[in-house]
């Protein structure tokens, strides 16, 4: 007859492994949950840290794009084209604020690829935060086909006198004083940087100024927009 004993200490180990068991897997569970967890908090902070720092940049990017003065080198290469003389006196401009957008074209193409991450993290109503941005690059980019080929009329009306001296200070900093909607490019990159403080500096933890004053840039620039 077998030992009544041998069998119940054989079911006790087997409980006991069955036990260190299940800890083992919850305590798996638990190390894999903060694993994750700490696995997207990184990538939240470095993606708030990409859009902070490209929010600081684009002021510089379109600032430069944007310069009053435009050198003869920046033209040059149409003097190599068909244009006339005239038609190249009249694009020159325009030309080269154009080619400053190509010469800068890593910036924007940052942009698009941060953009669909930024989305998945923070969500995709931020979206409308790169929006703003790619809006400002276009209405250059508009502004100039249209002065570069513009037929502007000798005797324009008030309407199409507006319109022209809005689109010269879409392309040009210092010209918005002359434009009824003013620097409607400078608000945008203005409102960039003011969304980007708010949902990116609680993020990376930044506090190296009030709360308040990051929301008195973001009403200003709502208000302005």
């Amino acid at each position: 007859m077998a030992d009544p004993w041998a069998f119940g200490w054989t079911q006790l180990l087997t409980i006991i492994g069955l036990l260190i068991s299940i800890f083992v897997s919850l305590a798996g569970l638990r190390t894999f949950g903060k694993w994750r967890r700490e696995k997207l908090e990184e990538a939240k902070i470095n993606a708030a840290v990409e859009g902070l720092a490209l929010a600081y940049e684009a002021k510089f990017i379109f600032e430069y794009i944007r310069g009053p003065f435009v050198r003869a080198s920046e033209w040059k290469d149409l003097e190599d084209s068909e244009l006339t003389k005239d038609e190249i006196r009249q694009r020159s401009s325009c030309y080269a604020i154009l080619k400053r957008i190509e010469a800068n074209k890593d910036f924007f193409e940052h942009l698009w690829t941060l953009q669909p991450k930024f989305m998945a993290i923070f969500g995709p109503d931020t979206e409308s935060i790169f929006e703003l941005i790619h809006t400002a690059r276009r209405d250059i980019e508009t502004a100039c086909e249209m002065l570069a080929d513009r037929r502007e009329p000798i005797t324009a009306n008030d309407a199409d006198k507006d319109f022209w001296l809005q689109l010269r200070a879409d392309v040009w900093r210092g010209r918005e004083k002359f434009a009824k909607e003013g620097d409607r490019v400078g608000r945008r990159i203005s409102e960039f940087r003011a969304k980007m403080e708010l949902l990116c500096n609680p993020v990376i933890g930044r506090h190296f100024y009030e709360k308040e004053s990051r929301l008195d840039s973001f009403i200003w620039a709502m208000k302005n927009s």
